[in-house]
């Protein structure tokens, strides 16, 4: 991941972090929690890049969904 994103920001890019520290609140489902997150992210963004393996992570695939449906450039490692 760090090699990703260097390599991206080595390119002009801007890299929108979404790897979220904090803490949800106890009665929430924390994986959606986490979705809700990335998605108000991924409105701030005019491109999404998916890492080797995102397949296997339903947030990722529906992370991909969203991109594909509201129109964001969608850059693949794999």
């Amino acid at each position: 991941r760090e090699d990703v994103v260097r390599s991206l920001e080595a390119k002009g890019h801007t890299v929108v972090d979404t790897v979220f520290t904090d803490t949800p609140p106890e009665t929430d489902n924390v994986a959606l929690w986490h979705l809700g997150k990335s998605l108000e992210a991924m409105s701030t963004v005019d491109a999404v890049y998916f890492m080797a393996g995102w397949r296997q992570a339903r947030g990722c695939l529906i992370e991909h969904m969203a991109a594909e449906k509201y129109g964001l450039w969608i850059i693949h490692q794999d």
